[in-house]
């Protein structure tokens, strides 16, 4: 089905699309991979438990969350300004602990 989507005058964007999903799920086996190259001897499956409840935590949480935030808030843009929030505050956590 993919040459039949390349074909069309959508093409490029379907290119683009795969190569962002192929990237999007790639983290999860670098962030496990490390997890275990870092956990003590015998200690892997530990290190992987703990980094994915902790990774997935907002996949649990968040939808809730963001429902609540635009019943309190009566506005969904306002919801979506707090929620584009957390990128610009994880940036900050992680330039200041490279400093």
């Amino acid at each position: 089905m993919l040459p039949l989507a390349l074909a069309g005058p959508d093409g490029p964007l379907v290119v683009l699309l795969c190569l962002l999903g192929t990237c999007a799920a790639g983290w999860n086996g670098l962030l496990l991979a490390e997890a275990a190259r870092l956990a003590a001897p015998g200690k892997a499956g530990d290190a992987a438990g703990g980094v994915l409840a902790v990774a997935f935590a907002g996949v649990v949480v968040g939808p809730s969350l963001f429902g609540f935030a635009v019943t309190l808030m009566h506005s969904y843009a306002i919801a979506f300004g707090l929620l584009a929030l957390l990128p610009g505050l994880g940036a900050i956590i992680a330039w200041r602990s490279a400093r």
